[in-house]
């Protein structure tokens, strides 16, 4: 496991992203982890080309990377495409995608 701080948040990370800081000791603020995400949410509530919202969750698809599920602001699950390497994964933290 990883720990990273980046935005003001302490992460802990199954993705290496030694690009960013080393995080602290204690609770993350937030989780980062591999599992698999659903290709859309039930009954959104707003969505874009891109992503999906509905209560608690934001889900983030970028074709050829990933599909990205935010739950409660706190935890990350990160679904890899097939073809993706692992700096494409890393996309999560680009300061591009703080809307979450």
């Amino acid at each position: 496991m990883f720990r990273y701080q980046t935005f003001g948040l302490n992460i802990t990370s199954e993705i290496d992203c030694a690009d960013l800081l080393p995080g602290r000791e204690g609770l993350p603020d937030v989780h980062v982890r591999h599992g698999p995400v659903p290709e859309q949410l039930e009954n959104p509530i707003g969505q874009g080309v891109l992503y999906q919202v509905s209560t608690g969750l934001f889900l983030l698809k970028l074709d050829h990377i990933a599909k990205y599920l935010v739950c409660n602001g706190n935890e990350i699950i990160v679904d890899a495409a097939r073809e993706a390497d692992a700096d494409a994964l890393k996309s999560i933290f680009d300061p591009a995608l703080r809307m979450w």
